[in-house]
């Protein structure tokens, strides 16, 4: 048993329970939270305490905040839901977007000192503590800035022991890239979950991922963004999870939606986009469990395992190294 950090504080890791990975309950762009609330949707927090009340009542008890503060990190905001909610509440520190030119040279060792610091002090200028480390590679590739936030985030994980995830393009193996920077780092990737693999339908690819030692990210499902920018249809994630239970992944897998519960990126769409897109997932956070699971169990996939996914691979990618 170990310890993880919450947005109102430590809890063991028994406490966990069935966790999502990979969430976005509020999430805008840097500074919104301080500066212009009010470009939130006027009940920002009563859609985020509607899902959260439907994840407790799917099973779940903890869920992975995946918004960093370059995508609208809100802790008060995450501490208010969680004491309303009782969900356990991970919130992330680390970069998603490349260091702004505005923000001029700085090393990684002194990035690496702000994530410690949202770690162990609290985040912006609260003691609300990140539970976990998060940055991201793209269809940039390892640019000088991309290169740098990953090394921070090495950094910064082997002076705290905190977990990281990252944000990976896999359409051009991006997690390759991702993996020779922080093994120069020299972190065990035991301790890595390299995000999006549902975009992949390479098992070559996945399995080099998995042999690595990396957990995968199972993660981006159902698509609600048009097949222009993402050619992997829902039908064949679905299908990728079978496959990659077949190949003996299960014990490595860490399951979620990377669904938005409120964001300005969608709430202020003219209102016959914004109904499209909500749409294209009904069943919010629960797809997985109502739609993923049914139709992977008529494939001749174990049900029971993939339950077991959601509350022991979470546990175990905690307490790891």
């Amino acid at each position: 048993m170990s310890k993880i950090m919450t947005v109102l504080g430590e809890i063991d890791s028994a406490q966990l329970g069935q966790t999502l990975m990979h969430e976005h309950l509020v999430s805008s762009m840097v500074g919104i939270p301080e500066n212009y609330p009010q470009l939130y949707v006027e009940n920002m927090e009563s859609i985020v305490e509607k899902d959260l009340a439907g994840m407790k009542a799917d099973g779940f008890a903890s869920v992975v905040e995946a918004t960093p503060f370059d995508l609208g990190r809100d802790p008060k905001a995450l501490k208010r839901l969680a004491e309303k909610s009782g969900m356990n509440i991970i919130a992330c520190t680390g970069f998603f977007l490349e260091p702004a030119h505005m923000l001029g040279t700085y090393t990684a060792d002194q990035f690496a000192g702000l994530f410690v610091d949202d770690l162990t002090k609290g985040m912006a200028g609260t003691n609300i503590k990140a539970g976990i480390i998060k940055t991201a590679m793209d269809t940039e590739g390892p640019t000088p800035g991309r290169e740098i936030i990953h090394r921070a985030v090495a950094r910064a994980s082997l002076q705290t022991g905190a977990r990281i995830m990252l944000h990976s393009y896999p359409q051009t193996e991006m997690g390759r890239h991702q993996v020779r920077l922080m093994r120069e780092e020299g972190i065990d990737l035991s301790r890595v979950k390299i995000d999006h693999c549902l975009e992949s339908t390479d098992m070559d690819y996945l399995r080099w991922l998995y042999d690595q030692g990396c957990w995968l990210g199972v993660d981006r499902i159902p698509i609600i963004i048009d097949s222009k920018h993402y050619a992997v249809s829902t039908e064949t994630r679905i299908k990728t999870i079978k496959r990659m239970l077949d190949a003996g992944f299960s014990d490595r897998m860490l399951l979620s939606h990377d669904f938005m519960s409120t964001s300005t990126l969608y709430d202020h769409m003219p209102p016959e986009e914004f109904r499209h897109i909500r749409s294209l997932n009904p069943q919010r956070f629960s797809f997985l469990t109502s739609v993923a699971f049914p139709q992977i169990e008529q494939m001749g996939g174990n049900v029971e395992k993939l339950w077991r996914i959601l509350s022991e691979n979470p546990r175990r990618f905690f307490e790891g190294p």
